[in-house]
């Protein structure tokens, strides 16, 4: 089985061909955005809401939308560009930086909430994982939602197949109680493990509070 290496950049090319297999016809953005206002329950207008990373912005603009006070942050200086004029042109006054999740500059607890989503599946590894979980928690004051492929899937088996029949690796699934493991620390606890098509697509979206949180209800 070979693994392909971790893309932690993207320069301007691959930033523009994965916005467009992103939001393409055939992508599923309409039904993530579903997925994603189901897992928003509890998060008040006005709310603090860091999407990590951004990617070209399409999940920000989204979560924008919805009356959140939206900051946005991806590790790849062509990622925040992209997002930073997508969101002008919208008219949306969103905060676009680079950070890096492996460690941002946020000091400890600077948001209502963090949004990481499609990114977690791409680390490779548990020391990696540990790290980025570590760091989504520091920065959380309240919430957080971060999506994963589930390993127990249909689509992940079909994956690993094809992995096993020589194509690269590239996304590296979990199961619930992996994630479970890696988010359920310094006061997290669980509200809810969002599936769109459970056993069948790998994408999920959990979610997860402070002991301390009081959320505001919409």
């Amino acid at each position: 089985m070979c693994a392909s290496p971790y893309r932690k950049y993207y320069d301007a090319a691959q930033a523009a061909a994965y916005q467009r297999d992103r939001e393409g016809p055939a992508s599923d953005h309409r039904r993530e955005c579903g997925l994603v206002r189901r897992a928003l329950d509890g998060l008040g207008p006005g709310a603090r809401l860091l999407d990590i990373p951004c990617g070209a912005g399409r999940m920000s603009l989204f979560l924008a939308g919805l009356g959140f006070d939206v900051h946005a942050a991806d590790v790849s200086p062509a990622m925040v560009e992209r997002a930073r004029l997508r969101l002008s042109t919208m008219g949306r006054a969103v905060p676009v930086e680079i950070q890096d999740l492996e460690g941002t500059t946020y000091p400890d607890r600077s948001f209502d909430a963090v949004f990481c989503f499609r990114f977690f599946h791409h680390l490779p590894d548990d020391d990696l994982r540990a790290r980025v979980a570590r760091e989504l928690r520091r920065i959380s004051g309240g919430r957080l939602l971060v999506s994963y492929q589930d390993s127990r899937s249909v689509a992940s088996a079909r994956r690993h197949l094809q992995s096993l029949l020589g194509r690269p690796k590239g996304r590296f699934p979990l199961s619930p109680r992996a994630m479970r493991e890696h988010f359920e620390q310094d006061g997290f606890r669980l509200v809810r493990d969002h599936a769109r098509l459970p056993w069948f697509r790998s994408l999920r979206l959990l979610v997860l509070e402070r002991s301390d949180y009081r959320p505001r209800r919409r």
